[in-house]
């Protein structure tokens, strides 16, 4: 806590920090996401015109991917807001200082994890991110005999360069303490 500012030193900054630093990025990132909101649906609703053979279960699966996509960006806004709003209520609710350090420094580790939260609510909320998660988190070795369910899970096709799996293919340098090559 020693490399942050002196909050009870003056009123009116804490307020201009509070301001600036906190509120103005709460209404920016409303703005933001209501943009790529309205972006995304404005996209959809073209891509659902130019379709001649669009029928009732694209028209609706537009919908849902709307609603799916408003609720996660509704879930990200309010966790933000959450995560920041207790930083300013124990800023400005203690700004003669007496309650203890504790409830500062969980105010502010709050604050600051608000950012990390954004990956798990979109594997949380998004099937498409949690799929993607899924496949990053796979260990390499392991292959999946079943088939991909849509187009847009086909494996990426090899390319020449691409390294083998196989133990007789692996080499692999590795520098040791001194700055030498060893090959392991």
């Amino acid at each position: 806590m020693g490399c942050t500012y002196d909050r009870t030193a003056d009123f009116s900054f804490t307020l201009h920090l509070i301001c600036v630093g906190i509120v103005i990025p709460v209404v920016v990132v409303v703005i933001c996401y209501t943009r790529i909101y309205l972006f995304v649906r404005a996209s959809n609703k073209r891509m659902a015109k130019h379709r001649q053979d669009s029928n009732m279960a694209q028209a609706n699966k537009l919908k849902v991917d709307d609603l799916t996509l408003l609720r996660t960006l509704v879930i990200i806004g309010v966790v933000f807001f959450i995560c920041w709003s207790q930083y300013v209520i124990v800023v400005l609710a203690d700004f003669e200082d007496h309650w203890p350090m504790g409830v500062h420094l969980t105010a502010i580790i709050t604050a600051h994890s608000s950012s990390s939260t954004n990956c798990i609510i979109l594997g949380v909320t998004n099937p498409k991110f949690r799929e993607k998660y899924l496949l990053v988190l796979k260990p390499t070795g392991s292959t999946s005999t079943a088939a991909p369910s849509s187009p847009d899970q086909l494996p990426l096709p090899r390319s020449r360069n691409s390294i083998r799996n196989t133990p007789d293919h692996v080499s692999m340098a590795m520098v040791n303490l001194q700055g030498t090559p060893a090959t392991v």
